[in-house]
């Protein structure tokens, strides 16, 4: 409204009379109406409101003022006013980024229409002055068409669905080549200014490549089968507890606290996670929870952003970054560190993880079935340890680049299927970084790819897992549909059962259909 508490601006005046207003004054009505506007004006917007209840229902004279006449015309002034300022401010921009009019449907609700300020300046010849099919928040359509209905009304413009579409695909690429810019403008600027020097440790440079070294020889006695095949099994048997531990146990359990586990189930998860050699529990959910509160940045332990190969495994052969230490000191522990179990195992994980991820399972093959004792080291030990680890990996570098977004556009991690399969339910990590306390880590109603929820929801039928958290429907449909408003336009994807289908369509008359 200060607009109208100063004289206007010298540009608004001399570039107001480019504008060709030949049409309206061409229209008898409207400049008869502009002529004798301050006589009108007054006696329809201020005397005849206050002056009908007065005389025809006998309601007090001042009343009727100030009801019918005041504080309608102060909230229709400020309903209108909203539509330059809010709808200037806040909204989306599903048709055009490049200007300041959104999308906010407060403002459309209460102007009856004419919130949809983005579609307005993209399309301003349409006579809905919006998207939408219905007539939700715009009843000044609703009223157009009943004119047009009696005839009053006619020759309604509107825009095609194909040309919305086909704008707002357009407005998405601006969005994506932005954002690509950004991010590459972001890298520029961090090389260019930080003084942060890479460091290789080599010692752990050599550990992996031995461990790789021994792998690759497990893998070569179990394609020419040089092994008994209980061996296989109990590899295959090490690799779900190791994969137990680390998901079930260090992740779910201690780095989210996503479900409350009894003592013997704890028991379990803390010699699982030993088993797996992941670093202990807590150091795995110390860098986790560091990974969740700065996600694709330098206090990322696993920052996508410096490449494919430093996601998945290059971050462990070199030093941490600085703003992973500094940064990562904000992020509270103490729940973790009150817990004498899971300290206990930080104090002596490097002797217990040794004994159990590579004693343990080369004795026992060689020990019970005859095993030759190197087979079961390369077949059981380092074989079974090696693919676990790229396992868990995949999770912090391919389901970071690719995948789909249905729960948050604007954060890395991506819903991957390979990945959830690989690791028994790890791969929608776009629905598990938008709700990182969902035990399940993820929206699927089945155990299709992820049977550490099966695990989970087993110890808590027999009692040893308790107040598993959860999203729910209603508040995933909401997190999706803010998704789809954001992202304007989502391509059809179709999982087996019991999930979303996005159909793609515009943004106002897309629809999110649960199975």
């Amino acid at each position: 409204m200060g607009w109208l508490l100063v004289r206007k601006h010298p540009d608004v005046i001399s570039k107001g009379k480019t504008v060709d207003m030949s049409d309206l004054e061409a229209d008898p009505v409207l400049m008869f109406q502009r002529k004798y506007y301050l006589i009108l004006a007054p006696l329809c917007s201020f005397v005849l409101p206050a002056v009908i209840p007065w005389y025809c229902w006998g309601e007090d004279f001042y009343v009727s003022w100030c009801y019918a006449t005041m504080l309608r015309y102060l909230v229709s002034l400020h309903f209108t006013w909203l539509v330059n300022s809010a709808a200037h401010m806040w909204g989306t921009k599903p048709y055009d980024r490049n200007i300041k009019p959104a999308e906010n449907i407060l403002v459309s609700y209460l102007t009856m229409g004419e919130g949809w300020h983005n579609y307005h300046h993209t399309f301003p010849w349409d006579y809905k002055a919006a998207e939408l099919d219905k007539y939700s928040g715009n009843l000044s359509t609703a009223f157009i068409d009943l004119m047009a209905k009696i005839g009053w009304a006619y020759d309604l413009k509107t825009v095609s669905p194909d040309m919305v579409k086909r704008r707002m695909r357009r407005t998405e690429l601006q969005i994506r080549i932005i954002k690509v810019a950004e991010l590459f403008l972001s890298a520029l600027t961090d090389i260019m200014s930080s003084t942060y020097k890479r460091e290789i440790v080599w010692t752990n440079v050599f550990l992996l490549t031995a461990y790789h070294y021994f792998g690759l020889h497990g893998l070569y006695h179990l394609v020419t089968a040089q092994h008994y095949w209980i061996t296989f099994l109990w590899a295959f048997l090490l690799g779900e507890l190791s994969n137990i531990g680390t998901i079930c146990g260090a992740h779910r359990l201690w780095s989210h606290r996503t479900y409350k586990a009894r003592l013997p189930l704890r028991l379990f998860l803390i010699f699982c996670n030993t088993l797996s050699y992941q670093t202990s529990v807590y150091v795995w959910a110390r860098d986790h929870r560091v990974h969740h509160k700065f996600t694709d940045t330098d206090a990322d332990p696993y920052n996508i952003n410096r490449g494919f190969f430093f996601a998945h495994m290059g971050w462990i052969m070199v030093r941490k970054h600085p703003d992973v230490i500094n940064k990562g000191k904000s992020v509270d522990m103490s729940d973790l560190e009150n817990d004498r179990m899971v300290m206990w195992q930080h104090r002596y994980f490097t002797v217990l993880a040794t004994l159990l991820s590579f004693v343990v399972p080369t004795v026992v093959p060689w020990y019970y079935w005859g095993e030759d004792w190197y087979v079961a080291f390369c077949v059981a030990g380092m074989f079974r340890y090696v693919v676990t680890l790229h396992g868990t990996w995949l999770v912090n570098s391919v389901a970071h680049l690719w995948g789909t977004k249905p729960y948050d556009s604007t954060i890395k991690p991506t819903d991957n299927m390979f990945v959830s399969y690989v690791t028994h339910g790890e791969g929608w990590h776009n629905y598990h970084h938008t709700f990182p306390w969902d035990y399940k880590a993820a929206e699927l109603d089945s155990y299709n790819g992820n049977s550490n929820t099966a695990f989970i929801d087993l110890m808590a039928k027999i009692g040893l897992a308790y107040d598993r958290k959860t999203a729910s429907a209603e508040l995933v449909k909401k997190r999706v549909q803010k998704t789809k408003s954001e992202s304007a336009f989502v391509e059809e994807k179709k999982f087996d059962k019991g999930e979303l289908v996005f159909v793609p369509s515009s943004i106002a008359t897309s629809e999110v259909r649960f199975r």
